[in-house]
């Protein structure tokens, strides 16, 4: 009986002694086949996810100024300078006009999405109920030509498209 256990112990180890060269070399070939199928699909995907994050950080910025022209009672604008630059300008004296003390904050979108552009017809203004005397439309561009337009309305409601 001694030798029988003994015996099943070394069939054991002789079933867990690992994988052969050749099955690590197959194994290696299939992977690489699929990586390289899957290759062409990666740019425009880094494409898409920058279009749509430059499309969300301008949602954020302007939900933000939104909401801290409610909080600090103070009419807040959002211009676009050029293709890769925004600005925001705390109004104090709710006149339009920057003047000198104000906070007037200039980003810069290409930092984060290279190869991304901003476009806007309008300065967009939000008064301190949270409405949008001035709304208008951000229109995010990515490299491939595609849109996505941040579109903020009348009520101040901010909203990608």
């Amino acid at each position: 009986m001694a030798g029988k256990r003994g015996h099943n112990t070394t069939a054991r180890l002789r079933a867990q002694e690992g994988t052969s060269l050749a099955e690590m070399l197959a194994g290696i070939a299939v992977m690489a086949a699929v990586m390289a199928a899957a290759s062409p699909l990666f740019p425009s995907l880094l494409q898409g996810y920058s279009l749509l994050g430059a499309s969300r950080e301008m949602y954020a910025e302007l939900q933000k100024a939104r909401t801290s022209a409610v909080m600090a009672n103070h009419r807040y604008q959002f211009t676009v300078v050029d293709a890769h630059q925004y600005k925001i300008h705390k109004d104090r004296n709710n006149n339009g006009i920057e003047d000198a003390g104000e906070l007037v904050s200039i980003r810069d979108i290409a930092k984060d999405s290279p190869r991304t552009s901003l476009t806007a017809g309008t300065t967009i203004v939000f008064a301190a109920n949270g409405s949008a005397p001035t709304p208008g439309t951000v229109v995010v561009t990515g490299r491939s030509g595609d849109v996505k337009r941040v579109i903020v309305s009348p009520a101040g409601r901010v909203r990608i498209q």
